[in-house]
């Protein structure tokens, strides 16, 4: 889904599949593309996770990651998102942020588990 963000003086298109991760940098947002590019909007970090979808979720008092870019989540307080980028995570928020990853992929998990069950006649 695409969102148009408040950056200074202009706005700019975005599309939610191309962030990776967000930091707060007091009532701005430092968002993080795929590409490593980054985009500075005037948003808090709170209002910038409810305006995204259910994907992003927050990992640290001043990170939130896209769940679609995460690929590894290490228990020592290391995300690995697309890119070799490493994001913070809290302690706190590590459950939280493993159930909801699983539940973002839980169709693909019961497709794949459908197909490796065999049946014996």
């Amino acid at each position: 889904m695409k969102h148009i963000l408040p950056c200074g003086d202009h706005y700019r298109l975005v599309d939610s599949k191309d962030i990776a991760y967000i930091t707060a940098c007091q009532n701005y947002t430092k968002i993080y593309l795929m590409d490593k590019t980054m985009v500075l909007c005037n948003m808090s970090l709170t209002a910038m996770i409810e305006s995204l979808e259910s994907t992003f979720i927050q990992t640290h008092k001043s990170y939130a990651v896209n769940l679609l870019a995460l690929e590894k989540c290490y228990k020592n307080g290391t995300l690995f998102l697309v890119n070799d980028i490493q994001v913070p995570i809290s302690r706190r928020k590590y459950q939280d942020i493993i159930i909801k990853w699983k539940e973002l992929y839980s169709d693909v998990i019961e497709d794949k588990a459908k197909l490796t069950v065999h049946h014996r006649d």
